[in-house]
């Protein structure tokens, strides 16, 4: 064989590798975005049960407290729960348009880039928010439920309301300790298991 025949054949053979390598990436890349797209699907539909909720709320108790105005403790709770189900859509309604402005076909690293981005913000602003409110707002909701059967806690059991409100400070001081762990774990996440486990998530 000539040496312009090996080249020639040697050329042929250096081209059809690099379709092979192109095709193993493009599948690869595939394969990535498929499982990118099928986790932004149980986000997605979490984003719209917390939707849901916000806007169900807020038809349930915008009504509640105009009704109540006249009862400043039936209004709290009444404007408690509409704006409770207020950040609950802003929120989601946040996640979705940010979720929307992926660009799928942008490189992986810059996708995966906009991803912790949203990650960061979810585990810094909204994680805090809502388990912060979450410690609380079981209280309005169960005076309003207790009300609604006639049982008016604020009046005949005032002892009640009070612990409720001391269980809500429990709580909260649980949610900031593990604030800080998950604070700790993003600093030094060798030294902190646990805090990495919260954070993870």
């Amino acid at each position: 064989m000539e040496l312009d025949d090996l080249k020639a054949a040697w050329q042929v053979l250096d081209r059809r590798v690099e379709r092979l390598d192109a095709l193993e990436l493009g599948r690869q890349r595939q394969s990535r975005l498929s499982g990118i797209q099928r986790s932004l699907r149980w986000l997605l539909l979490g984003q719209g049960l917390q939707l849901l909720t916000g806007v169900i709320l807020c038809l349930i108790f915008a009504p509640y407290w105009v009704a109540h105005r006249a009862e400043l403790q039936w209004l709290i709770c009444g404007l408690a729960l509409h704006g409770y189900g207020v950040l609950l859509i802003a929120f989601s309604i946040h996640t979705m348009l940010r979720l929307r402005q992926l660009d799928y076909g942008a490189p992986l690293l810059a996708i995966r880039q906009r991803m912790a981005q949203l990650a960061r913000w979810k585990l810094s602003v909204e994680w805090p928010v809502f388990a912060s409110l979450g410690c609380f707002i079981w209280i309005p909701l169960t005076l309003v439920l207790f009300g609604s059967i006639g049982a008016d806690l604020w009046r005949h059991a005032p002892g009640v309301v009070a612990g409720f409100i001391a269980s809500g400070f429990a709580c909260l001081g649980l949610v900031i300790a593990g604030l800080r762990l998950i604070a700790r774990a993003a600093r030094d996440p060798a030294a902190n298991r646990w805090g990495q486990w919260l954070r993870d998530s």
